[in-house]
């Protein structure tokens, strides 16, 4: 019988040295803003000339913002924030009312709530939300759908509370 030890200790060393270089990798990359303004360098790893000029990133916390930085889509979050801005329905298709929320980090996150399925949200600027529901990544920020409960039954089912009241 062979000691299996020497082999599991180099395939851990392998292991920490590539999360290391994806670390690594990834902290120079170009990342999208959450929000205008401003600019920072990015570093060459040999420590030349700056590669890009890049907008600030906020560091944001939570389900949603952790799905941004991650570039996740198709993925139930949930989470809340506080509206920024009431944008106008969308009307082709199905019907959804869209605003704007700003999470925790400073994340702009679009929320598209299906106004076909689910009563509307009366909200406002400067109003909070609570919400569940399917993240879908963009550079912008992301959109939340499928805050609402899938008459078919087949999807997770979402919602979004505010002032009290539940949504779905």
């Amino acid at each position: 019988m062979t000691n299996r030890r020497p082999r599991a200790r180099r395939l851990a060393a392998i292991i920490v040295a590539v999360l290391v270089a994806v670390y690594l990798v990834r902290s120079r990359s170009t990342i999208p803003a959450s929000s205008g303004g401003g600019t920072v360098e990015v570093p060459r790893p040999d420590g030349s000339a700056p590669t890009a000029v890049l907008p600030p990133v906020a560091v944001p916390t939570g389900e949603i913002s952790a799905a941004f930085r991650a570039r996740r889509s198709d993925v139930v979050v949930e989470g809340g924030g506080r509206v920024v801005r009431v944008l106008a329905d969308d009307r082709e298709g199905s019907r959804h009312e869209r605003f704007l929320i700003r999470v925790d980090g400073g994340l702009s996150v679009l929320v598209a709530h299906n106004i076909d399925l689910a009563p509307r949200v009366p909200v406002a600027p400067g109003d909070s939300v609570e919400l569940r529901g399917e993240y879908a990544w963009n550079a912008k920020g992301g959109v939340v759908h499928w805050t609402h409960r899938d008459p078919d039954g087949r999807h997770e089912p979402g919602w979004i509370r505010h002032a009290g009241r539940l949504y779905q």
